[in-house]
């Protein structure tokens, strides 16, 4: 077992940091698989127990639980509703250079086309940064949906 967010937390004091945003969204995440443990437990007539309930919610968590993934899925996408087809379009965009540059990186053998493929995702990425550059950022504003709802 890894550490969550590969162990990269705000530091104290800390806020509106990515990185912030990211362990709101995890603890989000986490709260919403502890509830559907509880529902779940309850259902069978279990006594809920703290030890069960985070048993059963880190199985549904490694396990990605299907209700759990739709849940997740139903607020992802109520996050997404205020964003634009072309800040969505730069979004994905910057998604699939980064798979790009990975499948580069763990290329054992350099072809013929790297050079030429190399300088298109860096031309495409400075074309992406132009466009995203003032757009809100998905983790902020998913967070923020997600604290709404803890609260």
């Amino acid at each position: 077992s890894k550490p969550l967010l590969n162990g990269n937390f705000p530091k104290y004091g800390q806020i509106d940091t990515p990185e912030m945003f990211k362990l709101v969204n995890s603890y989000s995440h986490l709260a919403k698989a502890v509830g559907i443990a509880r529902e779940q437990l309850q259902q069978n007539g279990s006594t809920c127990s703290n030890s069960q309930i985070d048993g059963l919610a880190r199985s549904l968590i490694v396990n990605k639980d299907r209700k759990l993934v739709e849940t997740i899925a139903k607020d992802v996408k109520s996050a997404l509703q205020p964003f634009s087809a072309e800040e969505l379009a730069s979004k994905l965009m910057r998604k699939r250079l980064n798979d790009y540059k990975t499948s580069m990186q763990e290329r054992d053998i350099q072809d013929n086309n790297s050079l030429g493929t190399t300088a298109w995702i860096l031309q495409q990425e400075r074309r992406n940064t132009e466009v995203s550059q003032n757009y809100m950022k998905f983790e902020e504003h998913y967070a923020e949906k997600s604290l709404d709802k803890l609260l």
